[in-house]
């Protein structure tokens, strides 16, 4: 699970999540102006079994807010796939599964 700078023009998959999309001039969907802000990583989840990999990109305040829990306790992106990583007993993660161990 690969933490990767992200590319220039690529946008912040949460950010378009929290404002959404408007139409444009020509009438596509693009991301709203708030929600076009510049990614800072990418992040490559590998632990989805039989699926491709899923891609999200992150700007720079919700990696942050990703990584700061609600009693100010500071896990970071890393700390976690390196969590994820060794708590998988050598399987892949079942997602929704409450018996996947971690």
């Amino acid at each position: 699970m690969p933490i990767v700078k992200a590319k220039s023009g690529v946008f912040c998959d949460t950010c378009k999540d929290r404002y959404g999309y408007v139409k444009d001039e020509n009438g596509r969907s693009v991301p709203h102006p708030k929600g076009r802000r510049q990614a800072y990583s990418t992040i490559i989840s590998e632990t989805h079994y039989g699926k491709e990999p899923v891609v999200r990109s992150l700007c720079y305040p919700c990696m942050d807010d990703s990584s700061r829990w609600h009693d100010g306790t500071v896990w970071t992106l890393a700390d976690q796939i390196q969590y994820a990583k060794d708590n998988r007993n050598g399987q892949q993660l079942r997602i929704g599964s409450m018996t996947n161990g971690i």
